[in-house]
């Protein structure tokens, strides 16, 4: 069963509000990252279960939210083991479906509802029968 939680979010206040949504649960960030740059060697060290990850997440790339859909596609390319929830606001949704197809898990909308958050965990941690890549929306 997966517990472990890295968060890349460029908001603290954000994954501060991820963290107090999941405090009560078995769940445990073991990171954050406020950019994309080192996002990956993160990983690498950390070696969370799942990454939660703002699709506008600054980076190398020049649109807002390219560099987000590229981290999904770097992360799930190197670590195909890890799950990607995506994070977004209700202005990208041709992002969202970057991201998944580039191999996110499951979205969720910001602002983080605590109850979808930790439901969305749920499923993925113990998917009744299906994998836990596959895809999910909330």
């Amino acid at each position: 069963m997966g517990s472990t939680i890295l968060i890349a979010d460029p908001v603290r206040e954000d994954c501060a509000a991820f963290t107090a949504a999941i405090a009560a649960t078995h769940y445990r960030i073991v990171g954050e990252c406020h950019h994309g740059d080192g996002l990956l060697e993160t990983v690498d060290k950390m070696k969370p279960w799942l990454v939660a990850l703002d699709l506008h997440l600054p980076g190398p790339c020049e649109r807002i939210g390219e560099a987000g859909v590229a981290a999904v596609k770097r992360i799930t390319d190197k670590h195909p083991q890890v799950n990607v929830l995506v994070l977004h606001d209700h202005t990208n949704a041709n992002l969202v479906v970057n991201a998944m197809a580039a191999g996110g898990t499951a979205v969720l909308r910001k602002p983080l509802r605590p109850d979808a958050l930790i439901d969305t965990l749920d499923k993925l941690n113990n998917p009744r029968g299906e994998t836990a890549s596959s895809k999910m929306m909330a």
